[in-house]
């Protein structure tokens, strides 16, 4: 009897502790999310070839067409169609490099003008790619050539 009732006080107390130590999502993953980024603002989306990456609070794109991506140091770092982007997990600040690889005229236009609008004070594009640190130009360059041999 004793056993028992020990065994199931134990058990309590860890799922407990586990429970207090899961980080909750601010935005719930749907049925098409592949994966969510710190609170669960930014989510990875499936879009044929490619990942999208979109902030499911404001309802936007910030990367359609994702070739290649790494977690690094609670930072998602990611090579597409869009350019470079990083966004840190911890801030839901993005930073990007704008290259539009891929994209026609209209499409570009359109992401640029629904994309500033909305994330206006979330989001910092770059001038150049130098902008980047040398270690996150690093991380870029080794993502866009994998991306190649993905080819």
């Amino acid at each position: 009897m004793f056993n028992k009732k020990l065994l199931i006080t134990t058990t309590v107390i860890i799922l407990i502790f586990l429970c207090a130590s899961c980080e909750q999502l601010k935005h719930g993953e749907g049925r098409d999310t592949v994966m969510s980024f710190g609170d669960g603002t930014y989510q990875f989306f499936r879009n044929d070839i490619y990942l999208q990456l979109f902030n499911v609070e404001k309802f936007v794109t910030i990367e359609l067409k994702a070739k290649t991506w790494r977690l690094k140091d609670n930072k998602l770092y990611i090579y597409g169609g869009v350019g470079y982007t990083i966004l840190d997990c911890k801030t839901n600040k993005v930073k990007q490099y704008l290259t539009f690889e891929n994209y026609n005229k209209q499409e570009k236009e359109s992401y640029e003008y629904d994309r500033l609008k909305i994330l206006a004070g979330e989001i910092t594009v770059l001038e150049k790619f130098e902008d980047f640190s040398p270690e996150e130009r690093e991380i870029f360059i080794n993502l866009k050539k994998e991306s190649i041999k993905k080819e």
